[in-house]
């Protein structure tokens, strides 16, 4: 059974990073309002139901830019990069075959496009054929000069998809991203999580405690190796990774409510008491007689 110390650990370590993972989507309300009125102004202008378009897209509103990409395609069929916008999105809308069939005629045309070739493998994972995708990625990303780190990871995640998912090719994927890019520690981790996903422990852990060794503030990969062993059954070596991870934790420079969890958790106290407000003072009811 795990220890007072060691199941608070964990919770400090969880409470830490959820509040750190949190990042604010930005507001594009503003900038949609503004767009619109240049479209009451000038309706006929396909640039604007374009412009707009994206907006929604990166808003996440996928009917609302699938309708704008249209009609800037009914105002003029031959703008390509409304062709191209408008795979996008029907990929977001779960639309494959409508956007493998898009995808595939503007792949006509344009047969080195990367954006195209990525549109195209999204496609095909979604109707479940994540081996032809790894191919688009693949031809995509040795058309890029700097390939995007997201992009490398999705390469490595299709090529691990599915039942015949393939892992040694996926992490030698990210080997050789790493190998292109540098030792960035998204495409490392990203290794880990996919060698644990697939059950193989035994490719997860060295990679991971490599990984351990070369980062400054290690907290969240102790917490992970906890949780891995933990959930491998080796509860005495998780144990120690939430230990270590709260070490971690408790060594960078006290927050406030750092400093007041600090001295419970070193007398091994089960849980911190409620932080009171700044100035307030806790007052003792008297007792009745």
């Amino acid at each position: 059974m795990l220890k007072p110390r060691t199941i608070l650990a964990a919770l400090i370590l969880g409470g830490l990073l959820a509040a750190t993972a949190a990042a604010a989507h930005p507001d594009l309300g503003e900038r949609i309002t503004h767009v619109t009125s240049q479209i009451a102004a000038n309706p006929e202008n396909p640039s604007l139901w374009i412009r707009r378009g994206r907006l929604f897209r990166d808003n996440r509103e996928w009917e609302r830019a699938l309708a704008d990409v249209d009609h800037a395609l009914e105002l003029d069929p031959g703008i390509e990069a409304a062709q191209l916008l408008r795979v996008a999105v029907l990929v977001q809308l779960d639309r494959p075959g409508e956007a493998l069939a898009g995808a595939d005629r503007y792949l006509d045309q344009h047969a080195d496009d990367p954006e195209a070739l990525v549109l195209h493998a999204r496609a095909l994972v979604a109707l479940g054929q994540p081996r032809t995708a790894a191919a688009d990625l693949d031809a995509a990303i040795r058309r890029m000069e700097h390939p995007a780190i997201d992009l490398l990871v999705e390469r490595a995640r299709t090529l691990a998809a599915g039942e015949g998912g393939d892992l040694d090719a996926a992490l030698k994927s990210l080997d050789e991203a790493a190998g292109l890019v540098g030792p960035v520690i998204s495409l490392r981790l990203e290794a880990v999580r996919l060698a644990h996903a697939a059950g193989r422990d035994d490719l997860a852990l060295p990679r991971l405690d490599d990984l351990i060794e070369v980062t400054p503030s290690p907290a969240r990969l102790l917490g992970m190796r906890g949780a891995m062993l933990c959930g491998a059954g080796r509860l005495d070596e998780g144990a120690a990774s939430f230990e270590r991870a709260l070490g971690a934790i408790l060594a960078l420079a006290p927050a406030p409510g750092c400093a007041r969890v600090r001295p419970r958790c070193e007398r091994g106290s089960s849980a911190p008491s409620s932080p009171q407000k700044p100035g307030s003072s806790r007052r003792t009811r008297p007792s009745k007689p």
